[in-house]
């Protein structure tokens, strides 16, 4: 009697065995998901959407999570970037996590229960699309809309 062949994929050159397609499978497994989350954290510095939850307010939303953007007239993109960086260095509880020429995207933190909320610059000649959002809970009693409109008081000065 012959022997039951444990073949999964095979081909007359080159049989698979089941053994030998695990460490295959598992590599996959992790690598997907590895690029995956990548590309979201790549892009997730110029994710201007805010979610249904009333704690996000951005330039490129409508209705109640809608803000203005930052005016800077005549202002070339790098002088911008250079301003809003030295400021928020100089901000408690904040932490610049990307920063190049086209963006900024910095956590702040709450003093008291250190919640974060992600702020998002989107730097555009003469203009900054802003979006600020809390991490976690669904209200944020108008802080993120205050801390835009803080960095637009700053920016005015």
């Amino acid at each position: 009697m012959k022997k039951a062949d444990k073949t999964i994929f095979a081909t007359a050159e080159k049989p698979i065995k089941p053994a030998a397609s695990v460490p295959i499978l598992a590599a996959a497994l992790i690598i997907v998901p590895t690029l995956a989350l990548a590309e979201t954290k790549a892009n997730a510095h110029t994710d201007m959407t805010c979610p249904s939850s009333p704690n996000c307010v951005s330039s490129q939303a409508e209705g109640d999570h809608s803000i203005a953007p930052l005016l800077f007239p005549g202002a070339p993109p790098d002088e911008i970037n250079k301003t809003l960086t030295q400021w928020l260095e100089q901000q408690p509880r904040v932490a610049i996590t990307h920063n190049d020429a086209n963006s900024i995207q910095a956590e702040f933190t709450s003093r008291v229960f250190g919640f974060v909320d992600d702020v998002t610059l989107v730097i555009l000649p003469g203009k900054v699309e802003v979006r600020s959002a809390s991490r976690t809970g669904y209200y944020d009693f108008g802080a993120n809309r205050s801390r835009i409109e803080a960095i637009r008081s700053a920016m005015s000065n």
